[in-house]
């Protein structure tokens, strides 16, 4: 065998110990899952499908696959170890968390955007391509009197019993933040994803929702999959590249377990203004400007007694 086969035959066994997987016989479930998670060139993912099917001829065990399994158009695809829609919905992160360099959005931003993408190509089942190119003028929420129907073009987006995890609350939740965000809006965007604001038992699909942008209700222009900062916040017009997206589908995939807990503030005690009237606050910041301006006097007198001083002083050497 070619090294470069032999190291792509590496790579998959590898990949199969990982799961617990014993490599041969290799099954186009587990073939077509290894391709997911490591994407490549229509070359590069040949030359591994080439790799194995080699091995498993030296082996006497024919690969009952196609040949060009690695062109399969979509990311979402039943792999070994890795859960479905509905439960990585239900283990996606979708408020805030305190996060290095002090920022405290960025986990929650990144769930509801990756949140997204589970409904995108692990529900209505679109292509890498297809899901990237989504702009948020395809999505159309129509209300009626049992609830919202959430459409992206023409495919109407599922609801379940589990606010989270239910595609449609998926969608709208990443909806109401990016909406915020594209209008200046970062301190709602920051409300939203408040650790302190979960609410785990309402469907968010229900709430009422609409977009007060160019273009009518219900609709904002702008790509719908969005790249983020290190920081956690949207890069307008940068949309996720189809690497990111299959790297992202496989990790949301690895089931960890996390459920959302409700967090509790500790309340705080009431301020002098918390029950104030305007009147009273302006009256409060004439007498903060009064202050100011008797400090300020004060301070000009004594750097005027410093500089007299200083030049006394100075006098006082030159005899």
């Amino acid at each position: 065998m070619r090294p470069e086969l032999r190291t792509q035959w590496a790579l998959f066994a590898d990949w199969c110990a990982s799961y617990d997987q014993a490599p041969i016989p290799a099954s186009a479930e587990l073939v077509t899952g290894f391709l997911t998670a490591f994407p490549g060139t229509s070359r590069t993912q040949r030359r591994r499908v080439r790799a194995i099917r080699l091995q498993h001829d030296l082996a006497g065990i024919p690969l009952d696959i196609p040949a060009m399994a690695a062109a399969s158009s979509t990311v979402w695809s039943a792999m070994p170890g890795l859960i479905e829609a509905g439960a990585a919905l239900s283990q996606m992160p979708r408020y805030g968390a305190p996060q290095r360099h002090g920022t405290r959005h960025g986990s929650g931003l990144r769930g509801r955007r990756d949140a997204c993408l589970i409904v995108l190509v692990g529900v209505l089942q679109l292509s890498r391509r297809e899901a990237r190119q989504i702009s948020t003028t395809d999505v159309r929420i129509d209300t009626t009197l049992t609830g919202s129907i959430i459409r992206i073009g023409d495919l109407v987006v599922p609801r379940t019993d589990t606010p989270g995890s239910c595609p449609s609350c998926a969608i709208t939740r990443w909806l109401r933040v990016t909406n915020a965000i594209s209008i200046g809006h970062r301190g709602t965007a920051l409300d939203l994803i408040d650790v302190t604001r979960k609410d785990e038992t309402s469907h968010d699909c229900d709430r009422p929702f609409s977009i007060d942008m160019p273009g009518g209700e219900g609709a904002i222009a702008g790509l719908l999959l969005l790249s983020l900062t290190h920081e956690g916040w949207t890069q307008p017009g940068v949309a996720l590249s189809t690497r990111s997206i299959s790297k992202i589908v496989h990790a949301r995939r690895i089931p960890t377990g996390h459920r959302e807990e409700p967090t509790y503030r500790r309340p705080s005690p009431a301020g002098r203004f918390a029950m104030a009237t305007a009147e009273q606050v302006y009256r409060a910041a004439g007498d903060v400007d009064d202050e100011a301006d008797h400090l300020l006097r004060r301070s000009q007198r004594l750097l005027a007694l410093i500089e007299k001083t200083v030049t006394l002083g100075d006098a006082a050497e030159r005899r």
